[in-house]
């Protein structure tokens, strides 16, 4: 049982407000890329989607894990949070600017056409308000205030939509498109700015002594981070090198459904990282509280979302992209299943941060990129976007088997077997079920072990 039901109730509202933020925004752009990907067809938006995942790459890599650790700084401690806040900032802007630096000779190195070049660097400049956007929620965070997140992710996105929809009309460019999503993450950044300012008094004061204090902290943090994206990007990359590009677009339109389930991942942990660091920062879960979290989050939302995605997954890319898409299906039959393991992998990440234990995730971390990357050489010059979506999948799998192994000595790791091994017919069935059974037969089976697991599941640990 929970100490006390506020404090239960205080995860639940901010998990929610965190939700509705990612929900107004993904939700919005769910809808944008749907009209993009029905206007530019999939060529061209295969390349505005190679565009975008360089933008996340840069994203991550000038992020450096900064979160996780800052928002254990101002929980923690209280007095220091101008200094890290200043310090934070500082930071982050110049590690934008050293990745977007560092990426544009790459962009040529791959040789990618002028346009395509031209889309990718525009994308990357949205990388500077996005620091901004990100220093600033991370300070709302701390002080568990996500409706200000919530308020400012929906009106960045209304204004993104209004655009493209105004250049639909128009019927402009690519190039016009990617400038006008482009400005409105500006726009975002200036709105975070501005509610940050009527929020806190708290002045940005820089400090070296800190900054190297939070070098040192975060290392591990940046590792699991880079090492994180790199496992999401590098395939995209390789793929739009050995394939067409327009099945860069088709992996795309197959992941979004992922990326949608993957929001309620995301806030549960966000939301409950305070928590868990109030509960594990000096001592083990004795009584279960974080793991039972855990557990309920995975079977009673992240799993049925997972399986109602993957039976409709036909219909959706079907109605909602076209028949010209169909290539997407199979991806997002693969895909969506990630949804189960990235969810648990996220709330265990955080237990390790709330014990220190950041060298273990970017080990971790390390390990299952390096199993993507090797594993992309070999897949998908032969099997394109569904080898692609193949590897994330078999890579979130491995992932997940880590955390669990690796969990730190008097934490009971019954409810995390629990879902680990029963987890693991879902990764079959997915594979199985894209060439040689139907969604009919592999669905009464994953609700079958769907129905043993929450019945029976934690008694065998």
């Amino acid at each position: 049982m929970f100490q006390s039901s506020s404090t239960l109730r205080k995860i639940l509202a901010n998990t929610s407000w965190v939700f509705i933020g990612r929900v107004s925004t993904q939700g919005i752009n769910f809808l944008l890329q749907i009209l993009l990907a029905r206007y530019l067809l999939p060529n061209r938006f295969g390349v505005l989607s190679l565009g975008l995942y360089f933008m996340r790459m840069a994203q991550i890599f000038s992020q450096m894990g900064i979160r996780d650790y800052v928002v254990r700084k101002m929980v923690i401690g209280e007095r220091e949070r101008p200094v890290v806040m200043g310090t934070a900032s500082l930071l982050s802007f110049f590690s934008a600017l050293f990745v977007v630096i560092s990426l544009l000779p790459l962009i040529f190195f791959l040789h990618y056409n002028s346009i395509q070049r031209f889309v990718i660097v525009i994308l990357l400049l949205s990388v500077f308000p996005e620091i901004v956007n990100y220093v600033v929620d991370t300070a709302f965070q701390s002080i568990e205030r996500m409706s200000i997140f919530a308020i400012v992710s929906f009106s960045s996105s209304i204004l993104r939509i209004l655009l493209v929809l105004g250049a639909v009309f128009f019927k402009a460019s690519l190039l016009v498109i990617t400038i006008l999503i482009s400005l409105s993450y500006f726009f975002g950044g200036f709105l975070y700015v501005f509610f940050y300012r009527r929020t806190f008094s708290l002045p940005f004061i820089v400090s070296v002594e800190f900054l190297k204090r939070m070098l040192r902290g975060i290392i591990h943090f940046a590792v699991a981070s880079v090492t994180g994206v790199l496992f999401t990007v590098f395939p995209v990359i390789y793929l739009s090198k050995v394939r067409p590009i327009s099945e860069v677009g088709f992996f795309r339109v197959g992941s979004m459904a992922f990326s949608f389930g993957l929001m309620w991942a995301e806030s549960h942990a966000i939301a409950s990282y305070p928590y868990i660091i109030r509960k594990l920062g000096n001592a083990f879960d004795r009584e279960g509280e974080v793991s039972k979290l855990f557990r309920k989050g995975i079977w009673y939302f992240g799993l049925p979302l997972s399986l109602f995605l993957f039976l409709l997954s036909g219909p959706i890319i079907r109605f909602l992209f076209s028949k010209k898409y169909e290539l997407a299906i199979p991806v997002m039959e693969i895909t969506v299943l990630g949804i189960v393991f990235s969810q648990a992998t996220r709330i265990l990440m955080r237990v390790y941060y709330a014990q220190g234990e950041e060298k273990r995730v970017a080990l971790f971390s390390t390990f299952s990129t390096l199993f993507a990357v090797s594993l992309s050489f070999f897949i998908i010059p032969s099997l394109g976007a569904i080898g692609t979506s193949w590897i994330s999948l078999s890579g979130r799998v491995l992932s997940l088997g880590l955390f669990i192994w690796g969990l730190p000595k008097g934490i009971d790791r019954s409810d995390y077997l629990s879902v680990f091994l029963f987890s693991i017919p879902l990764f079959v069935v997915a594979t199985l079920s894209v060439k040689v059974i139907p969604h009919l037969c592999g669905i009464p089976l994953l609700a079958v072990i769907y129905w043993i697991e929450t019945k029976w599941g934690r008694r065998f640990f």
